[in-house]
């Protein structure tokens, strides 16, 4: 994803149209799956929470540098994510 476009296709329904999310700032971090969210960190320092089945943003967390490591998925539906500053989210 490095153009910062996520498209989301149905598999259960291939005929309908794919969701497409624009986030700023491109990724070469896998994204993650926790319940029917979708979570993934860009290159500008932002993290994208969105359900997997509609192309609206549910959260965006700005940090202060770069994301270069995958979100984890924590219990109780946290979601936790290092940055390059030392910090984690």
């Amino acid at each position: 994803m490095t153009s910062g476009v996520l498209e989301s296709y149905q598999l259960a329904d291939h005929t309908k149209r794919p969701y497409s999310i624009r986030a700023i700032g491109g990724t070469h971090v896998q994204p993650i799956f926790t319940g029917n969210r979708i979570a993934w960190p860009t290159e500008r320092g932002s993290l994208y929470v969105a359900e997997s089945d509609s192309d609206a943003v549910l959260f965006r967390l700005e940090t202060n540098s770069q994301i270069t490591a995958p979100a984890a998925a924590l219990p109780q539906g946290r979601i936790a994510v290092p940055s390059t500053d030392g910090d984690l989210y």
